[in-house]
């Protein structure tokens, strides 16, 4: 009786300390890999490179262009930023500092156009989870390294800016041009949304979706690939157009709210 007490005892020890060692590694795995809560699925071009991914104080920039160009020399870019809600808030706080940054490298500087595209109310106020605007620029000659030649362009740019629990998600879609007179920004910005092709890529990053895995499951989302999984199956079922980009050989990416 006495030594099978003793066996009992010594089993009754044995998982315990398993139980235990079971339970820390959870914890550790759940703490060391728990992804962020709000994620961003954004349909990247077929055929497109990423070509920057930086993490700075309070945001991240990630950078795509077509296959054949480059950081430096570019005439299509897709940006995505995550930005910390300390700093920038609400969406609309989010343009004083476009505004700044855009000037201080644009020798001619539109300004700001709330929902130009998408209304003819051109300063129709937006909704507060979410914000969309151009940003025009007639000629710049920013230099990206100090030994690179300069060459005067201008830029249009779409912005899409989202409202997360912790971050702003900011999708931009950039088309570098001929230097332009600022007085000719609506022609040349009619000029683009006539060209079927610009236009589709202003609805697509116009498609872009929150999802935040945490509120769809009953169980905990561990690690951030499990997290980004759920997104793109989540998203490409509730977007009919999301799908319709995979079809067509687009890669959706799905960026969380973390900031190094």
């Amino acid at each position: 009786m006495g030594q099978k007490q003793a066996r009992n005892r010594a089993c009754l020890a044995v998982a315990i300390i398993l139980a235990i060692l079971a339970g820390c590694a959870e914890v550790k795995r759940a703490s060391e890999g728990t992804p962020p809560k709000d994620h961003l699925a954004v349909a990247v071009p077929k055929g497109w490179v990423q070509v920057w991914d930086r993490f700075s104080l309070n945001s991240r920039t990630i950078e795509f262009v077509p296959k054949g160009q480059d950081i430096h020399n570019w005439s299509d870019m897709l940006i995505v930023n995550v930005l910390s809600r300390q700093a920038l808030p609400a969406p609309l706080s989010y343009l004083p500092y476009l505004e700044k940054s855009y000037s201080a490298g644009c020798d001619e500087f539109g300004g700001i156009r709330l929902n130009r595209l998408f209304t003819n109310e051109p300063d129709e106020v937006t909704l507060p989870d979410w914000t969309a605007f151009t940003l025009n620029c007639g000629s710049s000659d920013f230099k990206f390294t100090s030994d690179q030649s300069p060459e005067a362009h201008g830029e249009m740019a779409f912005y899409y800016v989202m409202r997360a629990t912790d971050v702003l998600f900011a999708v931009k879609r950039a088309w570098r041009t001929k230097p332009f007179d600022m007085a000719d920004s609506d022609a040349v910005s009619k000029e683009m949304l006539a060209d079927k092709v610009k236009a589709e890529e202003l609805r697509r990053i116009m498609n872009s979706k929150l999802c935040s895995p945490a509120d769809k499951l009953s169980r905990a989302i561990v690690t951030q690939e499990e997290a980004e999984i759920f997104c793109r199956e989540m998203v490409t079922k509730s977007s009919p157009t999301l799908k319709d980009y995979v079809e067509s050989g687009d890669t959706i990416l799905v960026v969380g709210d973390q900031l190094k």
